[in-house]
């Protein structure tokens, strides 16, 4: 891979918080639409098995695996080695993750064709990888003070790719930088809220198993 692409998003908010909205879904329908159009994770109850099916299959004929793995919280190895990666499909007429559904880089690595779906890793508390069939986008969350995070995102592409030739950078970067915009106002929305006298927690939904994974994390920690 190399390096097309980076860009930083502060935000008015502590770490945690911008690290819990990555880590759950359950805001992404009524908050991404353009995420939603493609993205099947934004609505589990839409994986259908014909869905998951066609991606395995196209998964295998790429060269890719279809399992997943999950070491995070209390079943991580040590105190912040969480590790994990999961794939999910795209919906129909979407190779990649890109406005149009159209791919927007040369294909990565060995793979034979494109695949229909998306990988999400995890390496540590702090780092993430979205990967796609053409390109990956990293996440990082940096702290900054109290109330600031930095989220620097970088976009990644086949290591002989030439700009111009074989990616666009503003056809590459556009969901990634529209959806990360949408959330730096709900995680600052969300600061504001935590901050006001009148905060109490509420419960987790059912798509947020992974952020009480990070709670399992984060007490063993500070612990």
């Amino acid at each position: 891979l190399k390096l097309a692409h980076s860009a930083i998003y502060p935000v008015a908010a502590n770490w945690k918080l911008a690290l819990e909205n990555y880590l759950e879904c359950y805001h992404c329908m009524p908050a991404h639409k353009e995420y939603s159009r493609s993205h099947s994770l934004k609505d589990p109850a839409s994986m259908t098995e014909d869905l998951l099916g066609s991606m395995r299959l196209q998964s295998v004929e790429a060269g890719l695996p279809t399992g997943e793995l999950r070491a995070s919280g209390h079943g991580a190895v040590d105190i912040g080695a969480d590790v994990f990666y999961r794939r999910y499909p795209l919906y129909p007429g979407y190779v990649t993750g890109s406005q149009d559904g159209r791919a927007l880089a040369p294909l990565l690595g060995d793979l034979a064709c494109y695949d229909g779906g998306a990988t999400d890793v995890q390496i540590g508390p702090l780092n993430h990888l979205l990967a796609y069939s053409d390109h990956v986008v990293g996440y990082r969350f940096g702290p900054v003070a109290l109330q600031r995070t930095d989220i620097q995102i970088l976009w990644l592409v086949r290591d002989d790719a030439e700009e111009g030739r074989d990616y666009d950078i503003g056809r590459l970067t556009w969901l990634w930088d529209v959806t990360t915009q949408e959330d730096e106002q709900i995680i600052h929305n969300n600061q504001q809220g935590i901050n006001s006298m009148y905060f109490r927690p509420g419960p987790l939904s059912e798509m947020e198993t992974a952020v009480l994974s990070f709670y399992q994390s984060y007490l063993a920690m500070i612990s």
